[in-house]
């Protein structure tokens, strides 16, 4: 991508910043647009090979249908959404080629090496994604090409299902006004790691965690789910329903198998680590 101007619309946000450094650190000519820079949108389209959008969920289609009429068939536009089918759909009504992108990781990080980014190559008539496969492995990104919809529905289950899940567990807590403080002097390991993770959604944007689980298309679906397992886990609890827990407790061992040995390998360094941690600070 050495020889291709990059755009970034939203280059200002933290995302967008993340990967204004990664491409000039490569020396790459990277152009940037966003509400208080002097470059408009549409300038930077015209000075721009590569387009990328880097903006909010609910301003992504407004923004492709803003500069769509600009984009030409010599040009690729990209996105950094979360979810894939509706912004892909957008970009298809322009002339450029289109490859969704969505980084698996969320700014500040110490390192990007092994981290995830998912490609959704739609149109693609005149060779980009071999650039940018290219790019990014050489960055030692780790790459997973999908179709937009498949992309969305497992987006359901890592974001929708673990960030609501990790929610309502923060909402209780502090429903309960549980003293944070007192109860990480009792805190194991595993207890603590959770509600690090907790931590860390609620120090990030509301906007992001409540437009991606209300803007997923399968949504619904997991949440009726989810709710249908808490019914029926939160009545054996109640009853003491020591067969029934059993039961369903080992049929989802079962589940987990060909998991359960990388489980235990990870969450045991990761405990390893952050006991070792804490006996820094």
């Amino acid at each position: 991508m050495n020889e291709q101007t990059i755009g970034i619309i939203g280059g200002l946000g933290i995302m967008g910043r993340a990967f204004t450094q990664l491409f000039q650190e490569d020396n790459l000519q990277v152009l940037c647009s966003d509400i208080n820079t002097e470059l408009t949108n549409q300038e930077l389209v015209r000075q721009s090979d590569i387009i990328i959008i880097s903006v909010p969920i609910d301003q992504t289609i407004p923004v492709i249908q803003e500069i769509g009429e600009a984009l030409t068939e010599k040009q690729l536009l990209m996105d950094f959404t979360s979810i894939k089918t509706e912004p892909i759909e957008a970009m298809l009504q322009t002339k450029a080629d289109v490859i969704g992108m969505h980084p698996m990781f969320s700014p500040p990080m110490d390192s990007l090496t092994n981290q995830t980014i998912v490609l959704t190559p739609i149109r693609d008539r005149r060779g980009w994604l071999s650039l940018v496969l290219d790019y990014f492995q050489k960055k030692g990104f780790k790459l997973q090409i999908t179709s937009p919809e498949r992309h969305d529905e497992i987006m359901g289950l890592i974001q929708v299902l673990i960030h609501f899940n990790l929610m309502t567990l923060g909402i209780t807590l502090s429903r309960l006004e549980i003293d944070l403080s007192e109860a990480l002097e009792y805190t194991s390991p595993t207890f603590q790691i959770e509600l690090d993770l907790i931590g860390r959604i609620f120090t990030q944007s509301s906007e992001l965690y409540g437009t991606i689980p209300m803007r997923n298309p399968f949504t619904r679906q997991i949440l009726e789910q989810h709710t249908k397992t808490l019914d029926t886990l939160r009545e054996i609890i109640l009853k003491k329903d020591s067969e029934s827990f059993k039961e369903l407790f080992e049929k989802t061992s079962d589940y987990f198998q060909p998991f359960k040995t990388k489980a235990l390998a990870e969450s045991s360094y990761l405990f390893s680590q952050l006991v070792e941690f804490n006996g820094k600070q």
